[in-house]
């Protein structure tokens, strides 16, 4: 029963039911009427669940919505809470957020006796929420039974607040002509959005005129860095993962009370850290946090007076900002951070709206008011927030209301013109020039669907196809409008490269489309193509605030560096493509033995296979996609497309429509080899699927293993009927298991302990090595983060390792396997002993050549490094491929 907790309900209230974790809590009441029917309730949420949260911390869910908006998980898989022990039940960051949304319409029904489902509702979001996970917080609500929804940006919520609370007073506060900056720091993010107040026949307008980046940076992350002062305070070293998220809980506490207004403050407070087990009273630490480590830790860290001009740090330089398996900002700096956006939108604040818990501190509000005076030499108007708790449900309240005609709108979306690239049927335009057509027009106001008049559209289904976005913020055009216009006099979005994909065929097929525009209040450009015909709808989603943001992306195929080279690089392409038809074409008229290919293309290319780009690749791969019919012709020719196809298409993912070409040669899996018997296409059937692995799904990694896997764990054999591979097949298996990111840890780990014993023996070269280094590795390449193998199987691995002989046999291979599984993640949950740690760095520092490097890795959280990225993947990346994020992929720059 929950403590302290009364639940008073009259006769048509529901019960209330809790599940497991009922048992834990003492003390608690609920008054419930026996009609009433039952509140379901998946887990405890609120308040309540926090301070119990603080004495079970294993048990304990919290930054829910940076979980939603982190791109390295699974955000639909059960992995919360981090870290915990086994024997707790998981859930998705979507179930979180279905639980708090079913919690509120389940309260709402308790007290009103009305379904929430039935009102019109808004649901606030951060600003810097990327499309997932505004897609996925409307799951959430649809999963609760909420579906007359919209969403909201929490700074805008907060400023409707602010003209729902001071909407007489507003006009002596502002008169028009004001920007005024909107700050809003929460648990787990920071947003800033800057809005302009203009003044009209009507009285004030406001419209928003930008809005940040995505910053993962808020009072988690101040939480975090106080508890690792107070840890390295604290006897006995690091804490474990459940005692530190219990720190964090008292650490937050502190935080509140030492920074509060003046009547609630104090200057000190005590941490006190229960024990555990037969430990609970011996066990237990306490120490004390003081007004001035707080101060320094949050104001002068998280706080600090910069200059205007400062850029907020790129580099992992702090220490206290990765745990628990979130990505934090690298730089802590949420004023370098502030002087970065102000600078990019040329704004310069008249007043500020303070909203979030962290800005209830009066310290880090005069922090931040000094800060801005110094920049611009005095200090902006504080418009005051009355109810910071409650501004953004109450905005959001507003806004519903402003929905249906009442109250001051903010325009938000309409400073810029859209336009997209068409081709009319009629000749091209002329050098230089471009045919575009308007989509929106600039003043345009968010809301309904616009459907583009006088103009049917030819779309091209089940092939690539390219949306090329443009955008202007000084041209008038009405939507519809078709111009030719000089190259460069629009600004150019990050186009959208895709295959729009028409069920009842998989061949390629032109339909006639109608486009139907909405600008949304979230700062997307949504398109939907429709086909009358079929009434098959596909969507297409801009983000219109990447034109605010800095530069634009590459495009897809390297610039030209002189007039004609882009004819010279299609007329490469085309003899290469050439090439390939006469290999594998069996009545082509001019053939080309299959040992020859890449001797001719080279030829073709010009340049050696190592210096072709990843541009020129992918293009490699159409001509290989439509010849994958011929392949069979002889051992020699499957072997060559094999090998060519994996060569292009490595490493599966980083390139626009990679996911695209790896589901269509993915499609051979199931017809499998043609000269199965011949041990060069085996061995090169193997290798493709290695190259291409991270672009596989975990349904297409888990087939891979079924046919892996039963020739390497005992407990999979039986019924296993073809016989054991040869000595070079296992190997080059092995290098394809060692690629698996997606599969479940508990397959690595079984994996890995059928491979470590022949290790140990010496019976396996250097793909066993290299295989067992990425099963037990602590930072993935691509997979999500929550199947990196547990810790504590990691460590057992690690202490087998350490006793090996490195001078013999695969010793560079062993040096680099036991840096890859005790690597430093700065993430607790993942990160081995950190006394473990220091005794493989000290052993790395005596290898020579790498060692030192590969100590590094141990010791502290780094970026992948170039030389790093051919170890790991067995090979050398395409040139113009780089993947820098060492928390899952990062995608190359085009895309």
């Amino acid at each position: 029963e929950l403590s302290g907790a009364k639940r008073v309900a009259s006769e048509a209230a529901p019960p209330l039911r809790m599940p497991a974790l009922v048992g834990e809590l003492s003390g608690a009441k609920r008054v419930a009427s026996e009609a009433a029917p039952p509140l379901r309730m998946p887990a405890i949420v609120g308040e309540l669940a926090r301070i119990q949260g603080a004495l079970v911390p294993g048990r304990l869910i919290t930054s829910a919505k940076s979980w939603l908006c982190h791109p390295s998980v699974d955000r639909q898989a059960a992995i919360l809470p981090w870290a915990a022990p086994q024997e707790v039940e998981r859930r998705s960051p979507v179930d979180v957020s279905t639980a708090f949304l079913t919690h509120l319409a389940e309260a709402f029904r308790a007290e009103t006796g009305s379904a929430l489902a039935d009102c019109d509702l808004v649901i606030t979001v951060p600003a810097s929420f990327d499309e997932v996970a505004r897609e996925l917080t409307v799951e959430a609500a649809r999963r609760a039974g909420l579906e007359r929804l919209t969403l909201l940006e929490e700074p805008q919520a907060a400023f409707y607040s602010w003209l729902a609370d001071h909407g007489e007073r507003k006009q002596s506060m502002l008169v028009g002509g004001e920007t005024v900056l909107v700050c809003d720091i929460g648990g787990g993010t920071t947003d800033f959005t800057v809005i302009t107040v203009e003044k009209t026949e009507a009285g004030l307008s406001f419209q928003r005129a930008a809005v940040g980046d995505h910053l993962l940076l808020g009072g988690d992350n101040m939480d975090l860095a106080l508890a690792r002062l107070v840890e390295k305070k604290l006897p006995g070293g690091k804490l474990d993962a459940a005692r530190f998220q219990s720190l964090i809980q008292s650490c937050r506490v502190a935080k509140e009370k030492i920074l509060a207004g003046a009547m609630d403050r104090r200057d000190a407070w005590t941490i006190h850290l229960a024990g555990r087990g037969r430990g609970l009273i011996g066990g237990a630490l306490q120490t004390e946090l003081d007004r001035r480590e707080v101060e320094e830790t949050i104001l002068d860290g998280f706080f600090p007076r910069v200059g205007a001009e400062v850029e907020p740090a790129r580099s992992r330089t702090a220490a206290g900002l990765r745990e628990f398996g979130l990505p934090y900002e690298h730089d802590p700096s949420v004023t370098a951070h502030l002087a970065a956006f102000l600078r990019r939108h040329h704004a310069c604040p008249d007043a500020i709206l303070f909203n979030g818990g962290v800005l209830t501190s009066p310290a880090i509000r005069e922090r931040i008011l000094d800060v801005l005076a110094t920049w611009h030499g005095r200090r902006p108007q504080i418009l005051e927030n009355d109810v910071p708790d409650l501004a953004v449900a109450r905005g959001a309240a507003y806004y519903a209301l402003v929905r249906r005609g009442e109250g001051v709108k903010i325009a938000a979306g309409a400073a810029r013109a859209c336009y997209v690239e068409i081709a009319t049927g009629t000749a091209p335009p002329a050098v230089g020039k471009i045919t575009v057509m308007c989509l929106a027009a600039r003043g345009d106001d968010e809301g309904g669907a616009i459907e583009i008049p006088g103009h049917d559209f030819e779309l091209l289904t089940n092939r690539p196809v390219k949306f090329r976005l443009l955008s202007s913020t000084d041209r008038t055009d009405a939507v519809g409008a078709v111009l030719t216009l000089d190259e460069g006099a629009l600004a150019e979005l990050p186009p959208i490269v895709t295959v729009l994909r028409f069920p009842r065929s998989s061949q390629d097929m032109a339909l006639k489309v109608h486009l139907q525009v909405q600008r949304s209040e979230l700062g997307t450009l949504d398109v939907h193509l429709v086909a009358p015909s079929t009434g098959t709808r596909w969507k297409l989603a801009f983000d219109l605030r990447a034109a605010d943001q800095a530069p634009a992306p590459a495009t897809a195929e390297p610039e030209p560096s002189e007039p004609g080279s882009s004819v010279a690089f299609e007329e490469r392409i085309a003899a290469a493509a050439e090439v390939l038809c006469a290999v594998f074409d069996k009545g082509h008229k001019v053939p080309i033995p299959a040992a020859q290919a890449m001797k001719d293309l080279t030829a073709a290319l010009g340049a050696d296979r190592g210096a072709w780009p990843t541009a020129v690749l992918r293009r490699l791969w159409e001509p290989l996609k439509d010849l994958r019919g011929q392949r069979g012709r002889s051992a020699e020719h499957e072997a060559r497309w094999l090998n060519l196809v994996g060569y292009c298409l490595r490493p599966g993912y980083g390139f626009p429509l990679d996911d695209w070409r790896v589901k269509e040669a993915w499609r051979m899996f199931n017809a499998g080899l043609v000269n199965d018997k011949d041990n060069r296409p085996r061995l090169e059937w193997w290798i493709l699927w290695r190259r291409v692995s991270g672009g596989l799904t975990r349904t297409m990694q888990d087939e891979l293993g079924k046919r892996i896997f039963p020739h390497f764990l005992p407990q999979a054999k039986k019924g296993s009927e073809r016989k054991p591979p040869s000595p070079q097949e296992a190997a080059e298996m092995w290098r394809v298991v060692g690629s698996l990111e997606r599969i479940h840890r508990e397959e690595k780990w079984r994996l890995g302990d059928s491979l470590l014993p022949k290790v140990e023996k010496e019976r396996m070269g250097e793909a066993g090595v290299w295989a067992l280094g990425r099963l037990g590795a602590r930072v993935p390449l691509y997979g999500p983060i929550e199947n990196v193998v547990n810790r504590h199987k990691a460590e057992k691995w690690v202490e087998r390792l350490l006793v090996l002989d490195w001078t013999q046999g695969a010793a560079k291979e062993l040096a680099f396997a036991t840096a890859e599984i005790a690597r430093a993640s700065g993430d607790r949950a993942r990160d081995l002993d950190e006394s473990l740690r220091q005794r493989v760095a000290a052993r790395l520092a005596t290898v020579d050549g790498d060692g030192a490097r590969l100590a590094r890795l141990v010791l502290e959280p780094t970026q992948l490094e170039a030389k790093e990225e051919r170890a790991a993947f067995g090979e050398a990346l395409p040139i113009g491929l780089r993947l820098t994020s060492t928390e899952g992929r990062a995608e190359e720059e085009a895309g």
